[in-house]
C-alpha cells in the first residue's frame, strides 16, 4: 500500500461498522452508577429494566424506549413523593396537576420541600431530566450516547428527590 488513505481503507474494511457495534456494546458497561434502592418499589423496579434495556439497545427505537422509561420512572418518582392534600391540587399558574404528569407533582412536592429561590437549581435539575426523557422518547435520532445521557439524568433525578425525601441514595 503506498499511501496512508489506502492503509486507512484497508483497516477500515477488516472492521466493519457491525463488528464495532457489537463489540461497543459488549464492552461498554451501563453508564450508570449503582446506587441504593430508594424504597419505592416501582421506581426501584422501573430504574432497573431501564439499565437492562439500555444494555441491550442497539436501535434507534431501543435507544428511544430508554427515554420512554425515565419518563415513566420520573412519571412514577412524582407519583410516590406527591400528596395532592399536602402540596395542593394545582401548579403556580393554578393549572390542575394530573395523576400522572410528573413535571407538576414534583415540581408542587419540590416547592413544598425546598422553597424559595435558593433551590432553583435542584428544581431545574429536575426539569432537565424530564425534558431530557421526552425528547430521547420522540427523537427519530436517538442514539447510545443520548439514551446513555437520558439514563444518567433519570438516576440523578432520582437520587436527589430521595436526598431530599431522607431516602437511600
Amino acid at each position: 500500500m503506498d499511501s496512508y488513505a489506502q492503509r486507512r481503507n484497508y483497516v477500515r474494511q477488516l472492521f466493519n461498522a457491525p463488528v464495532l457495534s457489537a463489540v461497543g456494546r459488549v464492552h461498554n458497561p451501563s453508564p450508570v452508577a449503582e446506587r441504593e434502592p430508594t424504597g419505592w418499589e416501582r421506581v426501584d423496579r422501573s430504574m432497573g429494566k431501564a439499565k437492562a434495556q439500555f444494555n441491550a439497545a442497539s436501535t434507534v427505537e431501543e435507544w428511544q424506549t430508554v427515554g420512554l422509561l425515565g419518563r415513566e420512572i420520573l412519571i412514577s418518582l412524582g407519583q410516590a413523593v406527591y400528596d395532592p392534600d399536602v402540596h395542593g391540587d394545582t401548579d403556580m399558574d393554578g393549572k390542575k396537576i394530573g395523576s400522572t404528569d410528573a413535571r407538576r407533582q414534583l415540581f408542587a412536592w419540590l416547592h413544598h420541600q425546598m422553597p424559595g429561590g435558593d433551590n432553583k437549581e435542584i428544581r431545574a435539575h429536575i426539569k432537565a431530566a424530564i425534558d431530557l426523557a421526552v425528547h430521547l422518547q420522540h427523537r427519530p435520532t436517538a442514539t447510545r450516547q443520548l439514551a446513555a445521557l437520558c439514563l444518567e439524568a433519570t438516576s440523578s433525578a432520582v437520587s436527589v428527590v430521595a436526598i431530599i425525601a431522607g431516602r437511600p441514595a
